[in-house]
């Protein structure tokens, strides 16, 4: 009887491995044939088109750093933040955008901006995490690197 035991178990372990070894080809596979050209690189499972200028370029590394682990990739999705592809719904142009992300709660408690107001009532009260070093020129060009992904 203990023999059938241990051949019992021993056949469940097999299967368990077997098991395991389907579940991590299944997880390996979409990285596999992920197709990577020079026009494209992978980034987590999306992916990204490059840009031939370097304000595209230094955009998508600046918005990396910056804004990814709020904002969706794809500019459209909600995730912790609002999708930043309709920016231009809540601020004007660049320069304005540079002074919420200097200071978010400074700006949205001084600034005459109704629709940003709404926006935080709908994200919970939640501010931007600030980022006061950036510059116009910075934000300009993560918002070309934002305007790329998302038209």
């Amino acid at each position: 009887m203990e023999k059938d035991y241990a051949l019992a178990s021993k056949l469940i372990a097999l299967w368990a491995s077997f098991a395991c070894l389907g579940v991590l080809i299944l997880m390996i596979q979409p990285i596999i044939k992920t197709p990577k050209s020079r026009n494209q690189i992978v980034c987590g499972n999306t992916l990204m088109p490059t840009f031939n200028g370097e304000t595209g370029k230094k955009g998508k590394i600046l918005f990396v750093e910056n804004c990814a682990q709020c904002h969706a990739k794809n500019m459209k999705d909600r995730l912790t933040g609002p999708p930043l592809g309709d920016w231009r719904n809540y601020f004007s142009d660049e320069k304005e955008v540079t002074q919420f992300l200097n200071a978010p709660k400074k700006y949205r408690e001084t600034a005459k901006n109704k629709s940003l107001r709404k926006l935080h009532k709908e994200y919970g009260q939640t501010d931007c995490t600030p980022v006061p070093n950036l510059t116009l020129e910075e934000v300009t060009a993560i918002f070309t690197y934002v305007n790329n992904r998302y038209h």
